[in-house]
């Protein structure tokens, strides 16, 4: 691996260590806090993951599995 790769992973690393992580902590948490970009993703996810339970409800034999 060339250092400069090294190097970007470190960094990326220490990224989501600290300042990602703080917005990803935002957005998936109860606050209110947030702002509007935050708020989209969140809504956005929400979405997502009630479209996949609806799914998954019409399937019997998924609701069985468990899913990440």
């Amino acid at each position: 691996m060339t250092s400069n790769k090294i190097i970007e992973k470190s960094e990326v690393r220490e990224y989501f260590n600290g300042t990602g992580f703080e917005r990803w902590n935002k957005i998936y948490s109860k606050s209110d806090e947030i702002n509007t970009v935050q708020k989209n993703i969140r809504k956005g996810h929400q979405k997502t993951v009630d479209d996949v339970v609806s799914y998954i409800k019409n399937y019997p034999e998924l609701t069985k599995k468990s899913f990440l």
